[in-house]
C-alpha cells in the first residue's frame, strides 16, 4: 500500500498495477499457494459488492492486513450559508472533500441532529476525492424563522475518519417575502386600530373631553365592560372585538396554509 507520502500527490503507481494483478487473480492464486485458501475467501467476499476496482481492492486487502485508517476533509467554507432556503422551496449543494493517508475511504456518512427536509443524497463514499451532495427541502415539518440550526456530518460505518471528528452542517429556514410583509402590515394595522381607534373613539362618545394620554385600550375595555361609557362603549367594545377576531382570523389563515402546503 505503500506510505502516506506515496499517496500525497495520487494513487501510487505500484498500487494500480497491484490491482490489475489482483484482478488478474494472481493475489488469491497466492494466497491459496502459500496455505491462505480461507483468507483469499474471505477477503474476496469483504470486497464483493464495492463500487470501484481500486476502492474493492483496498478493503480486499485491509481485510487481510489492518492499517490505519485513512483521513478525509469536508470543505466546511462551502456550508456556511449555502442552505439558507425560503419556505416552501428546496436546495441541494455539493460539498467537495478529498482524502489523506494510505487508500481510499470506504464506509458512509450521516447527519447527526437532523430534521426530516435535511438529507444525504448519496451516503457512501468510495472515491479519495469527490462531492457530497446535501439537499434541504422546507416542505418538511421544520421551523421557519430567523434562528441558524445545525446538524452534524459524521462517519456512520467505514474504514476512514473525518478531520475534525463532526463537520458543522448549518442550515436555515427564512420565512416568505409575502408572508412577511402580510405579518408587518397586519401587525401595523392592529397597533393603529387598537391604540388609537379605541382612542379616536372614547373622544367621539365620552360626554367630556378626554385627553390622549388618559385611555389606552386595557382601559377603555375595562370601563366598556363596567359599563362606564354608556352607549357609546358598545360601539368601542365591538369595535375592539372585531379587530381581535380579524388578527386571530388571519393566524387561522395562515395556519390552515402551512398544513395544506405541508
Amino acid at each position: 500500500m505503500g506510505s502516506p507520502a506515496d499517496w500525497a500527490s495520487g494513487t501510487p503507481t505500484g498500487f494500480s498495477g497491484a490491482v490489475t494483478r489482483w484482478k488478474d487473480g494472481f493475489l488469491a492464486a497466492w494466497l491459496r499457494q502459500h496455505g491462505f485458501a480461507q483468507q483469499a475467501q474471505s477477503a474476496a467476499a469483504a470486497a464483493t459488492g464495492v463500487p470501484g476496482v481500486e476502492a474493492a481492492f483496498d478493503v480486499y486487502l485491509r481485510h487481510l492486513h489492518p492499517l490505519a485508517p485513512c483521513e478525509v476533509t469536508f470543505d466546511t467554507g462551502s456550508l456556511q450559508t449555502a442552505l439558507t432556503v425560503p419556505y416552501g422551496q428546496s436546495r441541494e449543494i455539493d460539498v467537495p472533500y478529498w482524502t489523506h493517508g494510505v487508500g481510499f475511504p470506504v464506509g458512509a456518512v450521516d447527519l447527526e441532529n437532523a430534521p426530516p427536509g435535511l438529507t444525504l443524497k448519496e451516503q457512501r463514499l468510495t472515491r479519495r476525492e469527490g462531492n457530497l451532495r446535501i439537499g434541504l427541502d422546507t416542505r418538511a415539518d421544520m421551523p421557519a424563522g430567523f434562528d441558524s440550526r445545525q446538524a452534524q456530518l459524521r462517519v456512520a460505518a467505514g474504514n476512514f475518519v473525518i478531520a475534525g471528528s463532526l463537520v458543522p452542517v448549518p442550515y436555515r429556514v427564512l420565512r416568505p417575502v409575502g408572508e412577511t410583509v402580510v405579518r408587518v402590515l397586519v401587525g401595523a394595522v392592529a397597533g393603529v386600530a387598537l391604540l388609537g381607534g379605541s382612542r379616536l373613539l372614547a373622544e367621539t362618545f365620552l360626554p367630556r373631553a378626554v385627553a390622549m394620554a388618559d385611555f389606552d385600550s386595557s382601559t377603555i375595555w375595562k370601563a366598556t365592560t363596567e359599563w362606564k361609557l354608556g352607549v357609546g362603549g358598545l360601539f368601542i367594545g365591538g369595535f375592539l372585538i372585531v379587530v381581535g377576531a380579524m388578527v386571530a382570523g388571519f393566524y387561522g389563515f395562515l395556519a390552515a396554509w402551512r398544513k395544506s402546503e405541508a
